[in-house]
């Protein structure tokens, strides 16, 4: 009788125990789903245009002479071409944009048409222990130490072992820039909407 009673005692147990564990998993599932997921506009390109980016439009072909235009993208993440009205932009790069614009300009439009987008005044910033802080306009490939060096390079208060990066994404990363001066592969590159800080040195 006693055993019987002691098999009963431990089969509920391990019953109480598994139903706290689904409970638990439940509790949790419930918990995460309330953490918003990745947004488009976080997990786009970091040359994916965004909106106050300034761009240059050319269109050539079509029969015709259609003079360049530039744009700067709306808050709506949107820009204006001629015939078709507003173009949603944001978030797609340069070249994806053109592709867009040319696929609701031809045939519709014109017979052939080739457009080009060139984005204008991209930016990164630099901040703290440099000596021209803010913010730096990006003319191609850029890396940490070219950032800072368009920064006007570090003051002497400056912590060169730890420098922070926040990408346009969110995602933040660490360079050591005496590590970087040594090694190419340390030397990582920066895009447009990039955040650099220097810290303090203590």
């Amino acid at each position: 009788m006693r055993l019987s009673i002691r098999k009963t005692c431990r089969a509920i147990g391990v019953l109480g125990l598994l139903t706290l564990f689904l409970t638990g998993c439940e509790m949790f599932k419930g918990r995460s789903e309330q953490y918003p997921k990745p947004s488009a506009a976080n997990s786009t390109n970091s040359l994916a245009l965004r909106p106050g980016d300034r761009v240059k439009v050319d269109f050539v072909g079509g029969g015709i002479t259609i003079p360049p235009r530039e744009e700067q993208v709306k808050e709506d993440g949107t820009i204006n071409i001629e015939h078709i009205g507003a173009v949603e932009v944001v978030g797609k790069t340069a070249r994806e944009t053109e592709k867009l614009i040319q696929s609701k300009l031809v045939p519709d439009f014109y017979r052939s048409m080739t457009v080009t987008v060139t984005p204008l005044e991209q930016v990164y910033t630099v901040g703290g222990q440099v000596n021209r802080p803010g913010s730096q306009i990006y003319n191609g490939t850029t890396t940490v130490i070219k950032a800072i060096q368009s920064a006007g390079d570090f003051t002497d208060f400056a912590n060169r072992r730890n420098i922070q990066i926040t990408r346009s994404n969110g995602t933040i990363e660490f360079v050591d820039y005496e590590e970087a001066t040594k090694r190419p592969s340390k030397n990582i590159e920066i895009f447009p909407h990039d955040s650099i800080i220097v810290d303090r040195r203590f």
